[in-house]
């Protein structure tokens, strides 16, 4: 007795990259998160959105929350990114972004 299948399948989901792209929204989603910001006293969270083979959109939040002079930043970052290579969505990329910042001061 003989089984074999032309698709290899995880948990009921296709892992071949052409089918794991266009027929599911698994690995479309990307969060990220900066452990060195941490360890400097500050945070850094992202996400990005994969919309196709060759580009993705995201968003960026950074924050910082004590400082001597500085006491609050807070910034987003949206941005759209257009991958070049023969990866789908990796390697070397363009980006545009933009930039929305809020900052409070200490004046003595």
């Amino acid at each position: 007795m003989t089984f074999a299948q032309d698709k290899e399948t995880k948990n009921n989901y296709p892992t071949t990259k052409d089918s794991f792209r266009s027929k599911t929204n698994l690995g479309k989603n990307e969060f990220k998160g900066n452990v060195l910001f941490l360890v400097l006293g500050a945070s850094e969270i992202s996400y990005e959105r994969i919309l196709n083979e060759e580009s993705s959109i995201g968003l960026t939040s950074e924050g910082v929350l004590a400082g001597q002079i500085l006491t609050t930043i807070m910034q987003s970052s949206p941005n759209y990114r257009y991958y070049f290579g023969k990866k789908p969505t990796a390697g070397v990329f363009l980006e545009g972004f933009g930039s929305v910042n809020s900052r409070k001061y200490k004046f003595y």
